[in-house]
């Protein structure tokens, strides 16, 4: 589990593959995300292709990024990718966000 600091930003991929290893896209890619302080967030792939905060981008076949803004999350984060459909599988992790210092 990696430890951040509040306003830093989580840099967060997956592959999805089939089962011979292949990289292959499914129907619908969605990246969750749950911290201590805040509500459930859901991100979903619409088309981006380009990396950016808060944005789910298709980098290649089978390949996803986000970069999760941490600005207002503290506590235990949770974040979870999914594949919906063909390529159907989830990918967790977690990690650790502590206050700003002042």
């Amino acid at each position: 589990m990696n430890p951040y600091i509040a306003g830093d930003v989580i840099s967060t991929n997956t592959t999805f593959t089939n089962t011979a290893g292949t990289p292959i896209d499914p129907t619908t890619v969605t990246l969750k995300y749950d911290a201590s302080n805040t509500a459930p967030a859901t991100l979903t792939y619409t088309g981006a292709t380009t990396p950016a905060t808060n944005v789910v981008a298709k980098t290649s076949t089978g390949n996803y990024t986000c970069w999760i803004d941490t600005t207002s999350l503290v506590g235990y984060l949770v974040y979870e990718w999914q594949g919906v459909g063909s390529g159907q599988t989830v990918n967790a992790s977690s990690a650790i966000i502590y206050p700003r210092p002042l």
